[in-house]
């Protein structure tokens, strides 16, 4: 007897980890994009494999064709913001920027609106906590930053 195998439910970062995390001044790079493809790759071995891929707008915007790859794999895409920018060093002003600027790119790249967001380094935080009432002004169905 066969038994069926359980779902898989995956949650992949997406971001350039060094331009991301030492230096956001350092372009981004290649790296991202050629490991995301073989991550992808690697899932669609598992046909009861399921993932949100949380893609920065920055990105989306280099990158788009990774981003349809995503989608047509049948993956999730969402929001990991724009420029991997930490919450508390934004403000309320430019996270809102941040976010429209990153679903713009995502929505571009990938031919879908993200409903669902990551913020970067766990950035959601108590005194942070206004973001989520800012995601769900922009049309934002869930986070995944707490």
């Amino acid at each position: 007897m066969n038994k069926a195998m359980p779902a898989i439910a995956i949650t992949v970062d997406v971001e350039d980890w060094p331009q991301s995390s030492w230096n956001r001044n350092l372009p981004l790079s290649d790296y991202c994009a050629d490991n995301t493809k073989r991550l992808l790759d690697t899932i669609g071995e598992f046909p009861s494999a399921q993932a949100t891929f949380f893609i920065l707008g920055k990105f989306a915007e280099k990158h788009s064709k990774i981003v349809r790859q995503i989608r047509h794999a049948g993956h999730e895409i969402a929001s990991h913001g724009y420029g991997h920018v930490e919450i508390f060093h934004l403000g309320r002003d430019k996270f809102k920027h941040d976010i429209r600027d990153s679903t713009k790119a995502i929505a571009d790249a990938g031919g879908v609106r993200p409903i669902g967001y990551r913020a970067p380094d766990f950035s959601i935080v108590g005194e942070t906590l206004w973001a989520l009432e800012i995601l769900s002004e922009e049309g934002y169905i869930y986070d995944s930053s707490v």
